[in-house]
This record gives structure tokens, sequence and C-alpha cells, in this order.
């Protein structure tokens, strides 16, 4: 309890002098931690600096610098809860790295040091959970994935510009919907995700495929979010609202005006921006 007191007064407290020492030789991709992300997260980011010095001045690399890593995890089983010990060897060998996204799932898991790992294959995204009993070793995993995708950005002659690029991103909304069908069906509750520009709806948080997951493209493509039930075939009711897409009226109901206004919010800020060439390939 001591140590994590003295490495919260030395974040604190921390000067432009101490960093140039302590943060010397942080990698490129090395997500340094804001206000409001994960424990573990910043709490591996202070020990890492303080506790195992690891980016001062001739400091061995560490393990997950080259994007690989090889160790056991306990990873979810697909159809229940059960969480089984598995080894895992460097993300590459196991999927696409390039298609992966990776981020911290512990609200979702229960469980402190925990990830979840998408993968889109073909427009359908597969669900991955694993845990560790050890902070570090999630946290390594995290870097490894995201030293990989860095390296595949080298290797396809990018520059990564740590500004305007991401290499891991978090979910931009998540929670618990009501889902009407397009023919009247029962109202149906739903895990929503906004992924970016994807929204998927599944049945559980922790599922490991969606019932649902489109695309929202920019109101210039056919795109909107509104209050309400605006197509008039049904009963307007509390708390509801509505996904156009070009294809098709999506009807969902929250539970609060607040988390319908969150959620309009945030697709809003999606269809305001146009679509880029990454986007429409998914």
């Amino acid at each position: 309890m001591f140590e994590m007191f003295f490495f919260q007064f030395m974040e604190q407290h921390g000067n432009e002098k101490g960093s140039a020492i302590w943060e010397k030789n942080v990698p490129v991709f090395y997500r340094r931690p804001k206000p409001g992300d994960p424990h573990v997260l910043k709490e591996q980011w202070i020990r890492s600096k303080y506790e195992h010095k690891q980016f001062i001045e001739g400091a061995k690399e560490p393990s997950y610098i080259n994007g690989s890593m090889r160790g056991h995890l306990k990873k979810k089983r697909k159809d229940d809860n059960n969480w089984n010990l598995r080894l895992f060897e460097k993300p590459k060998n196991v999927l696409d790295v390039a298609k992966i996204n990776v981020t911290f799932a512990q609200e979702k898991t229960d469980q402190d040091n925990s990830l979840q790992i998408t993968y889109v294959t073909d427009g359908v995204t597969r669900n991955y959970f694993v845990s560790s009993e050890s902070g570090r070793e999630i946290v390594d995993w995290y870097m490894a994935i995201r030293a990989a995708k860095l390296k595949v950005h080298e290797e396809n002659g990018l520059k990564f510009d740590p500004l305007n690029m991401e290499l891991t991103r978090d979910f931009k909304m998540e929670g618990y919907l009501e889902k009407r069908g397009p023919r009247g069906e029962p109202w149906q509750k739903r895990w929503c995700t906004l992924d970016g520009r994807r929204f998927l709806y599944f049945e559980q948080p922790m599922s490991p495929e969606a019932k649902g997951e489109f695309i929202i493209g920019s109101q210039t493509e056919g795109f909107a979010v509104q209050q309400g039930e605006v197509t008039g075939r049904f009963q307007d009711e509390d708390y509801c609202f509505t996904l156009t897409t070009p294809d098709r009226h999506f009807l969902f109901k929250a539970d609060t005006e607040n988390e319908r206004m969150m959620w309009l919010n945030c697709i809003s800020d999606v269809v305001a921006q146009p679509m880029t060439d990454e986007d429409k390939t998914g």
C-alpha cells in the first residue's frame, strides 16, 4: 500500500526534468493513460516507470516491444461463462493483427485484468475475452498488440502519427437498449455497442457474435438518428430513438432520457463525419 502511495505521489508531483529521466524511452505505441482510463492501465504505467524503471536510459527492452508475446491467459468459453487456461503465442500467429482491436474489459467481465479482442472478417465481428491474474501481464499483452499493429503500419509504408491515428480504440458507447423489429415484434433487450462507425447489438455483453451489425455512414449517404418513432408505423414510447439507414429504420428504446441523449449525441457525431476509404471497407 505504501508503494502505491509513493507511485501516486511521484506521478502527481513529477516535472519535465523527472519525465526526461523516467519516460526517456517510452515506445511510440505505448498508451499513456488519461483520467478516466482503466485502473490497471494507470497502475501499470506508474509501476513501469518508477518500480520497473522500464523506460530509463539503458533499461532492458520490454518483452512486448516487437509485438511478440507468449504465455498463459484465461480465455472465456464461447457458449458459457467458464474461463479456461490457454497458451497464447504472439498475436499475428492467431489472427490477422491488422483486423483486430483490443480494449480493456474489466467492467464487462467483472475481472480486473481482462481484455476484449474483436476481430472483423467478411463484415462479421467475433469477440474474444481473455484475462490474467497479473495486471502487468495483461497490460503487456495489450501493448504487444499495439506494437504488432504499428509494425503492420510500417510494413505498409505508413508513418504512424499518434495524434491522428489509432492503433487500438475504445468503444464510443456501450449499454443495454431495447430493440423492436421491423414488423412490430415485441421489444427485446439487447447489449449495444458503437465501435467507431460500426453499430452492433448482442444478446448479452459477452456474446461471441452480434445478433446484427452495420456500418453507420454519413448524413449525405442517407443515415440519420432522431428522437422518437419517426415512421408512423408504431406507437411512440418514452425514450425511443430511430436510427435510419438507406435500407431500413432501427427502433431502439433507452431506460432514461439521459441515456437516450447520450446515444443520440454519440451517433449524431458519427453521422456528421464523412466516411473515409478505410470506413467503407469495414
